[in-house]
C-alpha cells in the first residue's frame, strides 16, 4: 500500500512542471502554431495560383481561390488545376486584390506598435470573389438560391477562409441583387466616403429578396468580402457580402 501511496506520489511531482507549464503558457497568451487543414503546399505543386480556400457550411462551395497573375479573367473559363472548363472557378482579379488574405495587423506589427487601420493591406480592405452561377449548382450555382431564403440566412452567417497561415471567419451582414458594374473598377474603398456610400447603399436596395443583418453590418476600415455571381437571364448579379469577425470583435472591444 506505501508503495502505491509513493509512486502515486512520485507521478504527481513528474507531472507537476508539465503542468505549471501549461498554465503558464495559457497565461501568456501562447497558442499551438496554426496548421491549416488544406494540403496548400500539395495543392500549389498543381497550380501555384491557389492562394486560400473558401467554404460555406451546408453549401457546396468548398472550393479553393484562385488569382492568375496577368489574366484577370483567366479563370472564368479554367478550373482550380489550370484546366479548360466552363465552370471556371472560384478567383480573385488580381488588377483590385493581392492574393492575400493574411491578417495585416499579426504579419507587419506583431508588437501592436501601430494602430490596426493604419497597417491593413489597403488594396484589399474589400476582397471580391466571383464565381459562375452554374446550373448545375457547382461553383456559385447556389448562392442566390440559399441566401435569398430568409431562413438559411439567419442560419448561416459565417463563411470560412483558410489560407496557409490562418483561418478567418466572415460574418455576413447583406445578400442582394446589384448591378453589373466592376465594383473594385467603380469604388475606391481606401476612401472613407466612397467606403460608406458603397455599403449604406447596399442596404437601402429595394428588393424583396434582399437580406440583411444590421449587427454586422461594416464601418470604414473593416475588412469586407463579397462573393459575386450573374443572376440568370438578366443584366444584374448577386452579392453576398461578410465583414471579418476580428473586426467586428475589435470594434466592440474599443
Amino acid at each position: 500500500m506505501k508503495r502505491r501511496v509513493l509512486s502515486l506520489i512520485l507521478s504527481v511531482l513528474f507531472l507537476l512542471p508539465a503542468g505549471i507549464q501549461a498554465i503558464a503558457a495559457e497565461e501568456a497568451g501562447e497558442t499551438e502554431p496554426y496548421e491549416s487543414p488544406i494540403d496548400f503546399e500539395e495543392l500549389q505543386k498543381t497550380n501555384p495560383d491557389i492562394y486560400a480556400w473558401l467554404k460555406i457550411e451546408d453549401t457546396v462551395i468548398d472550393y479553393p481561390i484562385v488569382q492568375n497573375p496577368d489574366m484577370d479573367d483567366y479563370y472564368l473559363h479554367h478550373d482550380s488545376d489550370g484546366n479548360i472548363n466552363l465552370d471556371g472557378a472560384i478567383f480573385s482579379q488580381a488588377t483590385y486584390n493581392k492574393a492575400s488574405f493574411t491578417s495585416q495587423k499579426e504579419t507587419e506589427d506583431p508588437e501592436n506598435t501601430v494602430e490596426p487601420k493604419d497597417v491593413k493591406e489597403p488594396q484589399n480592405m474589400v476582397m471580391v470573389l466571383y464565381g459562375h452561377n452554374m446550373k448545375s449548382g457547382n461553383m456559385f450555382g447556389t448562392l442566390r438560391e440559399k441566401y435569398t431564403d430568409p431562413e438559411f440566412f439567419d442560419e448561416h452567417k459565417d463563411i470560412t477562409v483558410f489560407t496557409p497561415e490562418e483561418e478567418l471567419t466572415y460574418k455576413v451582414f447583406a445578400a442582394v441583387p446589384y448591378s453589373n458594374e466592376l465594383i473594385p473598377y467603380k469604388h475606391d474603398f481606401t476612401e472613407e466616403k466612397d467606403y460608406n456610400n458603397f455599403f449604406e447603399g447596399a442596404f437601402h436596395i429595394r428588393d424583396l429578396s434582399a437580406q440583411y443583418e444590421e449587427e454586422n453590418k461594416p464601418v470604414y476600415g473593416d475588412r469586407v468580402l463579397i462573393l459575386s455571381t450573374c443572376i440568370s437571364g438578366t443584366n444584374m448579379r448577386f452579392l453576398v457580402m461578410a465583414t471579418l469577425e476580428s473586426d467586428l470583435e475589435n470594434r466592440s472591444e474599443s
